[in-house]
């Protein structure tokens, strides 16, 4: 008899877990009243949202050096970083970042009145850095040219320069955003011609676009790394290179209007969605969701199109509602405040700030179907939390001011001293510390705040308080 009972009580917990799990993943999720009130007084200490977008690129103008390269990682308590590491993709991560934030709508900004030429200055060095130091052509094909990424510099083994896919799509996607900026500074002059040297030109663009052609097999997937003179480096892969190459084809086709560009990043995306298609384990694509929110509108212009917009727009729904669910799992289990509205219940915070991307850029290709209305309430109400999140994790003091740590839970916390060379290199390694903070954790912060600025200006229902119509926008 006791059996049974106590069988009935574990059946009934089971199901109040459920449930509340249930009840979250179906667009709840707000932190209980105890939380809540913490968590008040939590955000009360953030910096206003203009004031925070500012904050962020200046700590990326700031770590530009005067010849273009990234200081790439500084500590929250100001100790030194002798390891000598970088890495160019997220070199040219953080052009594409600063790129939106100088062309960003200042109106109702109080905040550093310079930012803007500021950065215009910053990513003009970084993008001639860029050109003059990793791009070059492959030793048989002089017309195609890739990024080589310096091994020796990355911590990868063999030390051999290696071409990767990913780093000529984030160099096309940086590089367009520097010929943006130097149009809108000097709408008189071309852009190749009031780009700085070798930065932003066209024809590397469209070198860097045939590598990417180059690299793509028949069925539409990639090759994800290339070495001279041995060629495709057999079973590399990467989940995010071919989404970042997807959308430097479809950006460059906004350029210069090859069709070449638009029918690759079309049967790349094709063969993604095929590859995945009855799978129950999505991967957090979220450059995918990204290159398809700015495919879309050109989709028409395809002679023959592999697969239909809508597929394009339910797969990324797909991989939006993945994210979706790991933000409600974390709040179905929260223990700590500061942490609501994180995407992973340690408060990392660029597996948040990357899966707010694609969740804006989700809310942006669905954003004129009514029939999807419910469903993008559901969503802006976890990009708000996740926007929130970020916010509070922006560090406010000292050497790296504005910038964003590996982790949110120290934030607010005193430090305590790490030591550099005790900082792991290889991303994903569990050394890291909360302490760190890269270019990269800034950028991709960076970018979803400035998306979420535009959600904002542009379909202001629903944002959260403080982010007014008329904050940042690119």
């Amino acid at each position: 008899m006791l059996r049974k009972l106590a069988l009935a009580v574990v059946v009934v917990a089971l199901a109040v877990v459920g449930a509340v799990v249930a009840q979250r993943r179906l667009g709840g999720g707000a932190p209980n009243a105890g939380s809540s009130h913490r968590l008040a007084e939590i955000d009360a200490r953030v910096w206003p949202f203009p004031q925070a977008i500012d904050e962020a690129a200046d700590y990326l103008v700031r770590v530009t050096g005067p010849d273009g390269r990234f200081e790439y990682r500084r500590f929250v308590d100001g100790h030194p970083d002798s390891t000598g590491q970088y890495n160019v993709l997220r070199h040219a991560g953080s052009i594409y970042a600063l790129a939106d934030y100088a062309l960003a709508d200042r109106r109702g900004r109080t905040g550093n009145v310079d930012g803007p030429e500021q950065a215009h200055a910053a990513l003009g060095r970084a993008s001639s850095y860029l050109v003059s130091r990793y791009v070059r052509p492959l030793r048989e094909h002089p017309e195609i040219l890739a990024v080589w990424s310096d091994q020796r510099e990355e911590r990868s083994r063999g030390g051999r320069p290696t071409a990767k896919l990913g780093g000529a799509g984030l160099a096309i996607v940086a590089l367009a955003g520097n010929m943006r900026v130097n149009a809108a500074v000097a709408p008189s002059a071309s852009a190749s011609a009031s780009a700085d040297a070798g930065a932003g030109d066209l024809a590397t663009m469209q070198g860097l676009g045939r590598f990417i052609l180059f690299m793509q097999r028949e069925n539409g997937s990639f090759h994800a790394k290339y070495e001279d003179p041995t060629g495709y480096v057999r079973d590399a892969e990467s989940l995010f290179y071919p989404g970042e190459a997807i959308l430097a084809l479809t950006m460059l086709y906004e350029v210069d209007r090859d069709a070449r560009w638009l029918e690759g990043a079309a049967r790349g995306i094709a063969q993604l969605i095929e590859s995945r298609r009855g799978s129950t384990n999505l991967p957090a694509d979220h450059w995918l969701m990204i290159a398809i929110d700015r495919f879309v509108p050109h989709h028409a212009a395809l002679a023959k199109a592999p697969v239909s917009s809508e597929e394009m727009v339910e797969h990324a729904i797909a991989l939006g509602r993945l994210m979706m669910n790991d933000q409600a799992d974390v709040l179905a289990t929260l223990d700590d405040p500061k942490i609501a509205g994180a995407f992973d219940a340690d408060g990392r915070t660029t597996p948040a700030a990357t899966r707010l991307e694609g969740l804006l850029a989700l809310e942006h290709a669905i954003a004129s179907d009514p029939a999807r209305a419910a469903f993008r309430t559901e969503l802006r109400g976890v990009i708000g939390r996740g926007i929130a999140f970020l916010r509070r994790s922006q560090v406010q003091d000292g050497v790296a001011r504005g910038g964003i740590p590996w982790m949110q839970r120290g934030a607010f916390s005193k430090q305590t001293a790490v030591d550099a060379s005790d900082v792991a290199d290889d991303e994903g390694s569990a050394a890291r510390t909360e302490q760190e903070v890269r270019i990269d954790y800034v950028q991709h912060a960076l970018s979803a705040m400035l998306r979420y600025a535009v959600m904002c200006r542009d379909r202001g229902a629903g944002c959260a308080p403080g982010v007014a119509s008329t904050d940042a926008a690119p």
